[in-house]
């Protein structure tokens, strides 16, 4: 990250006359973390400084105060500055806690918000696996005990995470494990008075969190944890939880050939399973099982989350306890962990070698791990075939016996799930698409969903990955539906009682908005007063193209920039349809590359831009070189 970036605050700058910015940590869609020095305590700091990218601008040249980019965002802006101190207040109430980062400080300046954090020195869990291997499952319980502790308290207390990721857990020097990032956590006591935003983590979000309404929980958080104890013993991201629910491929652990306890193994399954209702409801209860000997499990009662039939009416009379949740029998499970699961699970496993120190402070952590042993992976290899093995098995014994039933009530249930799976897949199924190398074709499936924007977790923006139907998700909202690429944005927000959208890239460069708005007036007024409006807001139009009741426009955002913006109305039924799409053009002269295709694929797969169908890249290209 260039250090002379405009927007970025100059190193050297105090802050509330104590805190001296040294440099920049990092950079995501919503803000902007720096490496600081408190001068009254005469230690290292990471100073968090809320900047919601495409919201608001600033050039530290001339002022380092924010600038909300357009007056419409003033609101929004204002809220997301509350939400973001609510954050601080949230992490301030558990400093004592070993495994949550802890919060110094926080106040107002430059027309935004800090918040002050202890500077940790170490690694995310997501540095160490890709950089140093896998973990063993003695090692990730023995690192995630003390963290585990720590969200048992902040469940505790009625608050959930709803962002626990292998990136959101750093490592430290002295061994310790910290979750970090509360800009998320929420207080699910609130939940069935009003909807919760989106906030998603692709193969680490349970269905429930796909939906505005849907019901969350600390068992919302368990199968986060599980999903991220799972990476880090497969090395494989678990399967995106709206895919399970139209048909489970998840495989266990031993199915990859990992030595697993039995009793392991299970908890992290059940702590994914698809459906809240079949998830341990409270850390406690998980950590029974996690961290126990097994002898209290029934392995036949649930052999994997597929097994789960979905039922929409699962949730409709479910309680809430105001005070918080009720805890297992094992709520202070570290001392039950030292006394319990050392005797039982260290003594069985040592052997294997499963002891050892899962971070090293003085590890070269720059070299690239590469991969495992051969034994591990024939292993995995063998237990890939033995698993489609027998689910063949399984499969043809499953359609002997409903050839052969003759028992009426065994025969109701099983119409009673096969309606089930059905209306589960009609209503969470995007619009399935074929993609030729020739075509990019429509989506020729309507399906209901849930107002979400599931999404690719993605660090860095691949372009070039983006070139067939294949490469964007489709999203139905209540009143349209749109395309939007899969290896470009990492944050999403979804309002589905506005009907608005919101997408951003990981560093802010690309962002992409679709809302309707109530109008008065004739098709032909409000498309011409958009227009006016759009003048007054871009440097310079190149691209407007005169109709009636719609418009595309289009060209240079930002004077002296390869900043591009591109946006489309259209008037219908006493509504505005529009979307805006901000990104940056490498050539602004040049309409066929590889940026202007995105542009053109999310313009085409919008349906009420009423578009031919998308195309292919290559045709795409092919055109460029006509011109």
């Amino acid at each position: 990250m260039e250090e002379n970036s405009v927007h970025l605050l100059k190193n050297g700058r105090t802050l509330g006359s104590r805190y001296v910015i040294e440099g920049v940590l990092g950079e995501g869609g919503f803000g902007i973390t720096y490496r600081g020095h408190d001068k009254t305590l005469d230690v290292e700091v990471a100073i968090k400084e809320y900047y919601p990218q495409g919201f608001v601008t600033r050039n530290t040249t001339y002022s380092e105060e924010l600038t909300v980019s357009q007056s419409k965002y003033t609101e929004m802006f204002q809220k997301g500055k509350e939400k973001f101190l609510s954050e601080a207040r949230t992490l301030a109430r558990f400093n004592r806690q070993e495994g949550v980062v802890s919060v110094t400080d926080f106040f107002e300046t430059n027309n935004t918000a800090y918040i002050v954090m202890e500077f940790l020195d170490g690694i995310t869990l997501k540095q160490y696996i890709d950089t140093q291997g896998l973990l063993t499952p003695a090692e990730i319980l023995d690192l995630m005990a003390p963290l585990m502790e720590a969200l048992d308290e902040v469940h505790n207390v009625g608050l959930i995470h709803r962002d626990i990721s292998p990136d959101n857990i750093m490592l430290l020097e002295n061994g310790g494990v910290k979750l970090m990032d509360f800009g998320a956590a929420r207080a699910y006591t609130e939940f069935g008075e009003k909807s919760l935003s989106i906030v998603l983590k692709h193969g680490y979000a349970p269905e429930e969190q796909y939906r505005t309404h849907g019901v969350q929980g600390p068992w919302t958080d368990i199968y986060a944890l599980c999903a991220t104890m799972y990476k880090c013993i497969t090395g494989i991201t678990p399967v995106e939880s709206l895919q399970r629910m139209q048909g489970d491929t998840l495989q266990r652990p031993s199915q990859l050939g990992i030595p697993i306890p039995p009793w392991v193994e299970y908890a992290l399954m059940k702590g994914m399973a698809v459906f809240q209702k079949d998830r341990y409801q409270n850390i406690g209860e998980l950590c029974d099982d996690l961290y126990g000997d097994g002898s209290n499990i029934n392995y036949d009662a649930v052999a994997s989350p597929n097994q789960t039939a979905y039922d929409p009416n699962a949730y409709a009379n479910v309680s809430y306890n105001q005070n918080g949740y009720s805890q297992g029998s094992n709520s202070n499970y570290s001392q039950n962990y030292s006394q319990n699961y050392s005797q039982n699970y260290s003594q069985n496993y040592s052997q294997n070698g499963y002891n050892q120190s899962p971070y090293n402070p003085n590890a070269d952590y720059s070299q690239n791990y590469g991969t495992q042993n051969n034994n591990k992976s024939n292993n995995a290899v063998i237990g890939i075939l033995m698993a489609t093995i027998l689910i063949l098995i399984i499969g043809i014994a499953m359609f002997i016996w409903r050839m052969n039933a003759n028992n009426d009530s065994q025969d109701a249930k099983v119409m009673q799930a096969d309606q089930k799976a059905a209306a589960t897949t009609q209503k969470m199924t995007q619009a399935t698409t074929e993609a030729t190398t020739e075509e990019v074709t429509e989506a020729t499936t309507e399906a209901e969903a849930e107002s979400a924007l599931p999404y690719t977790n993605n660090s860095s923006i691949d372009i070039s990955s983006c070139q067939t139907v294949d490469d964007f998700y489709r999203y139905y909202a209540p009143d349209f539906n749109f395309l939007y690429p899969k290896s470009v944005f990492a944050y999403s927000e979804a309002d589905d009682e506005t009907n608005s959208y919101y997408l951003s890239s990981a560093d802010g460069s690309m962002t992409l908005e679709f809302y309707e708005e109530d109008t008065s007036g004739s098709a032909k007024e409000n498309v011409k007063k958009f227009y006016n409006k759009t003048q007054n807001e871009v440097h310079a139009i190149k691209y407007d193209p005169k109709w009636e009741d719609h418009q595309v426009i289009a060209g240079q955002y930002v004077a002296n920039t390869n900043e591009a913006f591109y946006y489309f109305i259209r008037n219908e039924n006493a509504k505005n349809y529009i979307f805006k799409f901000h990104y940056v053009d490498p050539d602004l002269n040049n309409d066929y590359n590889q940026e202007d295709y995105i542009m053109e694929t999310i313009y085409r797969g919008c349906s009420f831009s009423k578009a031919s169908k998308p195309r292919s890249f290559r045709n795409f290209e092919d055109e460029g070189k006509k011109q």
